[in-house]
């Protein structure tokens, strides 16, 4: 539980790399329509395969140090406090009286 962000990057680095010579030949909307629908439905591939291949790929994206994003730079990073609902603007108030 506590690698979850590595597990969501790992597992699509590895959705990718197990189903690379069919993404290849697919148009963008059969692109997303597989990636959302059809492995939805069937992944094809056995459950033991992908976990093994999975921890594969954990370990490789650690070993190249792209298992967590960098941290973000100062301009990237919210400049307003997050969860608050800002103030109603007073003109918007008294049209509604």
């Amino acid at each position: 539980m506590l690698e979850g962000e590595r597990v969501l990057t790992s597992m699509s680095y590895t959705i990718l790399k197990l189903h690379r010579k069919h993404l290849m030949k697919l148009q963008m909307e059969e692109l997303v329509e597989f990636l959302q629908d059809t492995l939805a439905k069937d992944f094809f591939y056995e459950d033991d395969f992908v976990i093994e291949q999975l921890q594969n790929s954990m370990s490789e994206l650690k070993r190249a140090k792209l298992d967590l994003p960098t941290a973000g730079k100062e301009d990237e990073l919210p400049k307003k406090p997050l969860g608050q609902i800002p103030p109603e603007p007073q003109s918007a108030v008294l049209n509604l009286t």
